[in-house]
């Protein structure tokens, strides 16, 4: 596929939420040399994804979670500069390897290093968000499957989110596992889903969502390109603006364990406004 369509990502992301819950009884779950969690529907998934993606000889090329390491250097450096997709057939696979229902499918759209669209779709919770131009579409359907009709998406306006002590905010793993690393007093959910946790803050359900730097491209990249079409505040911790360029916000050297994670430690918010919140209650509890 060489171009962005609604209509078709969705029936794509359809197809892939309906096979993760055909192995949902029996994932077929697998350590790999990272230690991460890979499934039989990982694989199978990113086969799907991949007969509409990985097309190098059309100048089309796929950066998918459980493929790219078997990619040539090459193939890489013309996936950054041509037409590529960027997927995560099963964001959250721990969870999903375990019956824990926080987990979803991500697709974003990439040209010359610049994400341009993305989509997430959260079979557990029969939502679906996806972007098209400047717009954002969202809609929830039948939680049975044979059910799903995505035919009459709805823009969505961006959610007023509350901004204070009592808001929830999303963390990563790294994050919640680090000693002091998040002292602000505000309830903190760590849920290993970042699809989840970019399109449940999109919806206002939290008040940020902060990221550690072994975040990777495809855990993140279709809910960035959501967020800033809605004019969310996307910074490192340093206050740099997260673009939607991946050379500025993610390590690109080959050669390292990495490759593909984003720079530093990132907070995603609603506003400016609840960045400076996060930012001054770490400031305050560190003096």
């Amino acid at each position: 596929m060489k171009n962005w369509d609604v209509e078709k990502i969705c029936k794509l992301l359809l197809e892939c939420g309906k096979t993760a819950l055909e192995y949902y009884d029996n994932p077929m779950l697998e350590l790999k040399h990272d230690l991460s969690i890979v499934t039989k529907a990982d694989m199978h998934i990113e086969s799907i994804l991949s007969a509409e993606f990985d097309k190098p000889e059309e100048n089309i090329y796929l950066i998918g979670e459980e493929t790219i390491a078997q990619k040539s250097n090459e193939y890489i450096e013309k996936a950054l500069k041509e037409t590529a997709w960027v997927v995560d057939p099963i964001d959250g696979t721990a969870l999903y390897a375990h019956h824990i229902p926080i987990w979803g499918i991500s697709i974003a759209y990439m040209t010359k290093g610049i994400i341009r669209e993305g989509a997430i779709f959260l079979p557990s919770t029969s939502e679906i968000f996806i972007s098209e131009g400047d717009d954002v579409y969202y809609k929830s359907s039948s939680h049975n499957p044979s059910s799903w009709d995505f035919s009459n998406m709805y823009r969505i306006e961006k959610v007023k989110n509350i901004i204070d002590d009592s808001s929830v905010i999303s963390v990563t793993q790294e994050i919640s596992k680090t000693p002091n690393a998040l002292n602000i007093p505000n309830t903190i959910q760590t849920l290993g889903c970042a699809v989840f946790s970019l399109a449940y803050l999109y919806l206002g359900r939290y008040m940020a969502y902060i990221a550690g730097s072994h975040l990777k491209l495809w855990d993140f990249a279709g809910g960035l390109a959501i967020l800033k079409k809605c004019d969310f505040s996307t910074k490192f911790i340093n206050g740099t603006e997260i673009t939607l360029d991946v050379q500025d916000i993610c390590k690109l050297t080959q050669t390292t364990n990495s490759f593909w994670e984003i720079k530093e430690i990132a907070i995603f918010t609603p506003s400016k406004k609840a960045y400076n919140y996060i930012i001054n209650k770490m400031e305050t509890k560190n003096d």
